[in-house]
């Protein structure tokens, strides 16, 4: 299975989907801030990177650029609760493979991360 980072703000949605992830498997490390997110790159590598878009202090923009100029090339999906269109314009823009607007069903959250990562979810 698959390592990933979650990286969003809203503690319940945090709690959650770090939980259902690990329950298939997955190997979850989860921070609620960007700034986190840099300091937990260093110590480890990821196969795919969940970003909220919406975070105080650090976009979830800002983080995705930050991690690419650091040599970060896990796949990336974006999370929001922004309309589609500006969720799918942004995670083009940022060359993410995939993106969900909340809320969304966690069986469309495994369907993306299973595509993303061909299948090895």
């Amino acid at each position: 299975m698959a390592s990933i980072l979650l990286v969003d703000d809203e503690k319940s949605i945090h709690a959650f989907l770090k939980y259902v992830l690990t329950k298939r498997g997955h190997q979850v490390d989860g921070t609620l801030s960007g700034e986190l997110a840099l300091e937990r790159v260093q110590e480890k590598e990821f196969d795919l990177f969940l970003i909220d878009l919406d975070m105080p202090t650090m976009s979830g923009d800002d983080l995705v650029l930050r991690l690419r100029a650091l040599g970060k090339d896990a796949s990336v999906i974006i999370l929001s609760g922004l309309p589609e269109e500006e969720v799918k314009e942004t995670a083009e823009r940022l060359k993410a493979a995939g993106h969900l607007r909340k809320p969304f069903k966690v069986e469309r959250l495994v369907t993306e991360i299973d595509r993303v990562l061909g299948g090895r979810g």
